[in-house]
């Protein structure tokens, strides 16, 4: 019904419904030109690319392994300026953690690929990515921090490759995809090595 008044907030339905408009998805504002940078004491390199909404990060030199550092409202990611942009997310391997809040508030956030070297996710690191529609975890994943997914109301998709990993709470919507829902407490090692689950709202 064209004339449905959906009522605000209602922040996960307005997500669903802007993602079935056109062709699957919104197209996110353009944002000028290429940029890049250095940053975490020069040893790491983030690159955006206008004409694909693409933001790149990657160790400088060889034989580095780094990991993202964290970041606040205050203190946030040098490439926030084109977080309304962004469409594409890749984490290059030798980074062995992603910071907090690192990449939270991305709203036209749709693929993240991972380097195996990810070790850790922290607290609000993709929070309220509101169209992220799937993630996978690398194998060396043990720990998802508190929030790293709250927000991410499109989540449909996870692939667990370590048993092991543990997921802290409050994650509700990677819990929920992971099967844990009815319980998003206990366990917090939902899965099995190896496995895509998906889940829908309870």
């Amino acid at each position: 019904n064209a004339s449905m008044v959906i009522g605000t907030p209602n922040t996960e339905l307005l997500s669903a419904l802007k993602q079935q408009s056109g062709s699957g998805t919104e197209t996110p504002p353009t944002s000028g030109t290429d940029a890049e940078g250095y940053f975490a004491n020069n040893l790491l390199k983030w690159e955006y690319k206008a004409n694909n909404n693409r933001l790149m990060i990657y160790p400088v030199g060889t034989n580095t392994k780094v990991a993202i550092p964290d970041f606040t409202t205050t203190n946030a990611a040098p490439w926030s300026i084109y977080s309304g942009s962004i469409t594409n997310l890749i984490i290059s391997y030798d980074i062995t953690g992603i910071g907090n809040y690192a990449f939270a508030n991305m709203p036209y956030l749709l693929s993240v690929t991972t380097g195996e070297d990810v070790a850790t996710i922290g607290t609000g690191a993709f929070y309220n990515d509101i169209r992220l529609g799937s993630i996978v975890f690398p194998e060396k994943v043990t720990l998802v921090e508190p929030n790293a997914f709250t927000g991410c109301s499109s989540l449909y998709s996870a692939t667990k490759k370590n048993v092991n990993m543990v997921v802290s709470t409050p994650n509700t919507e990677l819990l929920r995809v992971l099967g844990t829902s009815s319980n998003p407490d206990a366990p917090n090692n939902p899965g099995s090595s190896g496995s895509t689950i998906t889940g829908t709202i309870d």
